[in-house]
């Protein structure tokens, strides 16, 4: 069973919400099937997904997008730290890297 509550819930939903419209906004999606899935995610929640749908989403979305590791030290990305870096990429490394490398400069 889950360790966090609704409140985290609702974030978590808002923060792949934000994600998925990141990725549809930059191109990122092409495929209109993928996309349109993506689309109802946003605006119904996951929920509302059918079995395949749902499918879909796992494979096409959420392992190429949402399941991503730090570039530097492995750990896979909290869905906070997917999103576009500085430089207007992909971020491709976790808080604490990106903190190290600051710390760096």
């Amino acid at each position: 069973m889950s360790q966090h509550g609704f409140n985290d819930d609702v974030y978590l939903d808002q923060a792949i919400s934000h994600h998925l419209s990141e990725l549809l906004n930059n191109g990122e999606i092409l495929e209109s099937t993928v996309a349109g899935i993506c689309r109802q995610v946003i605006g119904k929640g996951r929920s509302t997904l059918s079995d395949k749908q749902e499918f879909i989403f796992k494979i096409k979305v959420e392992k190429e997008f949402l399941q991503r590791e730090c570039q530097n030290c492995g750990h896979q990305l909290t869905i906070d730290e997917l999103g576009i870096d500085e430089s207007g990429e992909p971020n491709d490394t976790c808080f604490s890297c990106q903190h190290d490398r600051r710390k760096r400069r």
